[in-house]
């Protein structure tokens, strides 16, 4: 099958699993999906934890494992198996963190993030080459938004206490962003089951990223 140059840059994986143009959206559909499930499930059995860093660390440690299984495998079973920890891990990890915040905001956030996707998805099947063109301009942002919180932070253990309002929507810019930049690169992928299920691994993260810091926005807003 061959392969763009464009393709190559992004993501490089082949096998035998070829589908259709249909079929390939049909399978990133269904995988991301069913990531979205496991994100619930996880944060359903979290719910009522103790948040602390023995759970920040053990889902950290789990999800980062889910990630190497996925884009090591070139095995749709196994790549689903890599995305399936990835999610429900992700999920356990935000459950208490969704604890703290009323059934209205969770919702209105949930449907925000829902709405988000799709017009990003969109704009990765309509004008996929704009953004992966900025792919190294959204890691400088990314880059930028992981020191502001890290600085925030550490601030806040000298009681000092940075407003992170702006971050927050800067956040809200770069993973909405990302997940139109992962979107236009799974339409660039070579069409196999496996980078279907690959895909839908990284557009996972960004949709949790986004939905909790429009949890955090809307829940500022409506203190």
């Amino acid at each position: 099958m061959a392969v763009s140059e464009s393709s190559k840059e992004i993501w490089d994986k082949h096998g035998k699993d070829v589908l259709g143009a249909r079929a390939y959206a049909a399978a990133l559909g269904v995988a991301l999906t069913w990531a979205v499930f496991l994100v619930a499930a996880g944060a359903r059995t979290s719910y009522n934890m103790q948040y602390g860093p023995g759970l920040v660390l053990l889902t950290f440690i789990i999800s980062i494992a889910g990630i190497f299984i996925f884009t090591k495998s070139t095995k749709p079973l196994v790549s689903l198996i890599g995305v399936s920890i990835l999610s429900y891990f992700m999920g356990l990890s935000i459950g208490p963190v969704i604890a703290y915040y009323g059934a209205t905001t969770v919702i209105n956030a949930f449907v925000l993030t829902v709405f988000v996707t799709l017009g990003m998805a969109i704009l990765g099947v309509l004008l996929p080459d704009v953004i992966i063109r900025a792919a190294g301009i959204l890691f400088v942002g990314l880059l930028v938004l992981l020191v502001g919180y890290f600085g925030a932070t550490l601030l806040s253990i000298f009681g000092i206490h940075a407003p992170l309002a702006g971050l927050d929507w800067l956040a809200v810019f770069i993973f909405s962003a990302y997940i139109w930049y992962d979107w236009a690169r799974a339409m660039k992928l070579p069409k196999s089951l496996d980078n279907a299920i690959d895909a839908s691994g990284a557009l996972i993260v960004d949709i949790v990223n986004l939905f909790l810091t429009l949890l955090r926005i809307i829940g500022r807003n409506n203190e």
